[in-house]
């Protein structure tokens, strides 16, 4: 999971809670 973490944040910029709140 904190790989995961650590991708999406490069790829997006944001972490997945904030993702979710857009």
């Amino acid at each position: 999971m904190k790989y995961f973490y650590k991708v999406f944040k490069k790829q997006t910029g944001l972490t997945p809670n904030q993702y979710k709140e857009l």
